[in-house]
């Protein structure tokens, strides 16, 4: 920190002073003090300070005093200034103990994090334990003085239903407040005597087998199918698809099969294939395409109407396509034939593609085509062959505070395929106020035959292609609130209740997210007009949306209403005949059991429509079970929607799907083999288990991340694992060999070439023991446990061997003969309780045992003694 001192002589004489500055604690005077300055009349001195803060200096203001000491004539003239301290957040955190093996017998994890608050200001923050396997989510709320530190402990208990499912996995803490956070995971895994490196010894392929069940009304179906897959090597690959038709429902069913083979850069399909892209088209066909690159290559296809679902009987399509480059420039050019047998007409379509621009800033695409509908009926030919055309681009300019994005395509009323006179264009320029404020100006147009649809659950959702609206929006977002108000005008044609008014509209988007709870989401839509129609009435239409949703459940809120008119040309002649007036609403809960393999939802569905005094009443329940379980391939999904109401329209419905994933073996490639250990006590020390040699049970094996415990026949296995070397790791044996250690070290090599068969001798070794104390200080509540302490032994090479303490912190670790450091660790410490001292030293090449105990001491409480006179004596 810095800061000027001007001095400024206003006296007929030459003055000659010291400047001396009083720091207060914490702030450290960089610059000179006791500065001395000599000033004649009229002059000025600029002296400049720096001041330094102290890491451990608190937030807070500190008085800095300044003292002008004259020589001629003595006086001392006292100043201040003052010094803002600003506060300062941060946590060092480090993981006492990161890794855990558990068992059937003990299951218990203690995770602990020691944290010291390095900041100037007391920080309050939680911890948060996550873990979807162990459906785990714990928060603990801490509050933690500047410059103290502290060891937090969490224990947790693994349940024992999920144990046969552990492999390894992770619980993650999350050290912080919602915006700043650090995280660390700990992880869980579990000891066995064999495990599994790939769940098959031979080459596999998957097979989904998929099996269904339907029911609408009074009507029942079932279905089935399959999906095999078999990658031949990393450029080679076979997929086939099967799902037959629905056995038992009225009506054309087809079955659809699909296979798809991938070599190098070339993809081939043939079966069952669909392509709506110009036209609507399915049936079985064959498709071929080259990939020269991730943007080039060359696609040819061809579809027929044979096998086709039903409504997509009329097309057969043959339409190419090639995607290439010149220079920066990406071009695509389609080419298409279809011939529509039930309207008899064949249709000729070429499409270009060019994305002329693409870069961080621009991107432009241009697209244009050509085409025509040559029919074959004498009596529509010749006022239909027209040729038609397609028009468009898509255009994005985005700078740091403003964006704009174009949008147009313009089909003729002759252009051919299912985009036949479509006519769009929408424009959006926006310009960021502030950080989280952003205004922007819209108009878009929409131009399609198609008029509405029926939403299957609502019944109401009408989407309004025929549009035009323009007008501005305002957006505001911070942090978890975000919303935008809008307003313009909008209007709609070629509806089937008719030309709607223009409106004068009104938009609300409201998103806010609750902390740890859920989130609530508004969406609303006003649209007023004051003088519409014949007898210039007022026309109101609005349609609201609401919902609140958590984890275990939410609801759904629909409001809206919408004019009714007539359907006239002239929309002077429209008059209002009423309003279709719909209430919504749909409350659910939703819950996961089984640690979240099955997930179960409930919904209540209330939906009310009425229009010109007709009344569509419809009330329902919604149930959703999903049961997945990956290490098994299985899923199960049910799904019901019931009817309370016998005169609604739509029938109650069921389905239930079953799909299982199998792995079927090729017995002819066997890919992974077997590492079985043999562990065994050496009795004498010729390497070779013989027969009067004992099996040494629950020694531990450490191999990468998995942890082996041996058998009551001294036997752990390591299932299909590749073919290479591995290395065997016994650190971690502590006090599972009965005193015994393996005679080729703590860590082996052993090479996989086929089904392995390794013996590992064990002997006699030598052993550290001991214990924990505690003394507490007696004024003092607070706890410190002894169990789990890691004790550590370092030998003459750097060789670490570690184990905890038990419950009472007893410790014992089993070692090779050498010297050794044996110590605690600092990190389970923090300033209230330290280990008297920290390491000793065990001389295991003369002694057989090193008995070494570790005294733990409680920081001594200071108590200020006030000595009283009762007599009242002075």
């Amino acid at each position: 920190m810095r800061n000027n001192i001007t001095i400024v002589n206003i006296y007929n004489r030459r003055l000659s002073l010291v400047l001396h500055l009083d720091v207060p604690k914490g702030i450290n005077l960089i610059s000179q003090n006791d500065v001395v300055v000599e000033l004649n009349p009229g002059e000025n001195q600029v002296v400049p300070i720096t001041l330094g803060v102290d890491k451990t200096t608190l937030a807070d203001m500190k008085e800095v005093k300044l003292d002008i000491r004259l020589k001629n004539p003595a006086a001392v003239f006292s100043y201040n200034f003052w010094v803002k301290i600003l506060p300062v957040q941060q946590l060092i955190i480090v993981p006492v103990q990161r890794d855990f093996v558990v068992s059937k017998d003990d299951r218990e994890v203690n995770m602990g994090l020691r944290i010291k608050n390095t900041g100037n200001i007391t920080n309050n923050f939680y911890i948060a334990y996550s873990s979807r396997f162990f459906q785990l989510d714990k928060k603990i709320k801490l509050s933690l003085p500047p410059l103290k530190d502290t060891i937090v402990y969490f224990k947790y208990t693994v349940p024992l239903i999920l144990l046969h499912d552990i492999s390894t996995e992770r619980i993650i803490s999350r050290i912080g407040n919602d915006t700043n956070y650090q995280s660390y995971s700990f992880s869980i895994s579990k000891v066995t005597n064999h495990k599994m490196m790939h769940q098959n010894a031979f080459a596999t392929f998957p097979v989904m087998l998929e099996a269904g069940y339907i029911s609408s009304g009074m009507q029942h179906s079932y279905y089935w199918g399959f999906n095999a897959a078999y990658q031949f090597d990393n450029n080679n690959s076979l997929n086939v698809n099967y799902h037959s038709r629905q056995y038992g429902i009225a009506g054309i069913q087809r079955d659809v099969f699909s296979v798809y083979y991938k070599h190098n850069k070339w993809d081939m399909m043939v079966g069952q294939l669909s392509d709506f892209r110009n036209f609507y088209t399915n049936g079985l066909g064959a498709q071929v395409t080259y990939h020269k690159n991730d943007y080039e290559g060359v696609s040819v296809m061809a579809i027929t109407n044979w096998q086709s679902i039903p409504g997509a009987q009329r097309g057969q399509l043959l339409t190419g396509e090639i995607r290439y480059k010149v220079k920066k420039v990406l071009l695509s050019t389609l080419a298409a034939v279809n011939q529509d047998q039930v309207a008899k007409v064949n249709s000729y379509l070429f499409l270009n593609t060019a994305n002329l621009i693409n870069t961080e800033r621009i991107h432009f695409r241009v697209t244009g085509g050509i085409g025509i509908d040559h029919f074959t009926n004498v009596l529509e030919k010749a006022a239909n062959d027209q040729p038609g055309y397609s028009a468009g681009y898509n255009f994005a300019y985005i700078r740091r505070k403003w964006s704009f994005t174009s949008d147009v395509l313009m089909n003729s009323s002759s252009y051919p395929g299912i985009y036949k006179g479509w006519r769009s264009q929408s424009h959006v320029l926006s310009y960021n106020l502030r950080r989280n404020l952003t205004i922007s100006g819209y108009y878009n147009s929409n131009f399609t035959r198609q008029t509405y649809f029926i939403d299957s659950v609502y019944y109401d959702n009408r989407f309004l292609y025929n549009n035009t609206n323009f007008g501005g929006r305002l957006a505001y977002s911070y942090k978890s609130f975000g919303i935008a108000v809008g307003g313009g005008y909008s209007t709609a044609t070629g509806l089937i209740s008719a030309n709607l008014p223009l409106y004068k509209s009104g938009t609300l988007d409201l998103n806010y997210r609750l902390k740890n709870v859920g989130s609530i989401s508004i969406n609303s839509i006003l649209n007023y007009n004051d003088n519409f129609g014949l007898y210039h009435e007022k026309v109101l239409y609005y349609a609201n949306r609401a919902s609140f949703q958590t984890r275990w459940g939410g609801l759904n809120l629909m409001l809206n209403k919408m004019p009714y008119l007539p359907n006239f040309e002239n929309q002077d002649s429209l008059y209002l005949m009423g309003y279709r007036d719909v209430v919504s609403f749909s409350p659910y809960v939703y819950h996961s059991f089984l640690h979240q393999k099955l997930q179960a939802r409930l919904q209540f569905n209330y939906y009310k429509a009425t229009q010109l005094k007709n009344l569509n009443l419809t009330e329902s329940f919604l149930l959703s079970l999903s049961y997945s379980n990956p290490s098994h391939g299985l899923d199960i999904l049910l799904y019901g929607n019931y009817f309370l109401n016998t005169e609604s329209i739509t029938s109650n419905y069921g389905t239930l799907t079953v799909r299982k994933m199998l792995n079927v073996p090729i017995i002819t490639q066997r890919k992974y083999y077997d590492l079985s250990m043999i562990i065994f006590e050496d009795k004498n020390g010729n390497g070779k288990k013989d027969e009067g040699d004992p099996v040494v049970q629950d020694a531990r094996v450490d191999i990468d991340a998995m942890s082996f415990l041996s058998n009551n026949k001294g036997i752990a296995v390591y299932r299909n694992v590749e073919k290479g070397t591995y290395t065997l790791d016994f650190h971690n044996l502590a006090n599972s060999a009965n005193g015994l250690i393996p005679s080729r070290g703590f860590r082996q090599t052993v090479t996989v070439a086929g089904n392995t068969q390794y013996e590992i001798p064990f002997n006699k070794g030598k052993v550290i023991k001991g214990y924990v104390y505690i003394t507490f200080d007696s004024l003092s509540s607070s706890t410190f446990t002894k169990d789990r302490l890691r004790i550590t032994a370092i030998d003459s090479a750097g060789e670490k061997f570690t184990t905890l303490t038990d419950e009472d912190g007893n410790y014992i670790l089993t070692v090779p003969e050498n010297t050794y450091v044996v110590s605690m660790n600092p990190e389970a410490f923090d300033d209230n309780f330290k280990p008297v001292q920290m390491s000793y030293s065990a001389d295991l090449v003369h002694n057989p045992t090193a008995n070494i105990i570790f005294h733990v001491k409680q920081k001594a409480r200071k108590v200020n003694k006030i000595k009283s006179n009762i007599n009242n004596e002075k």
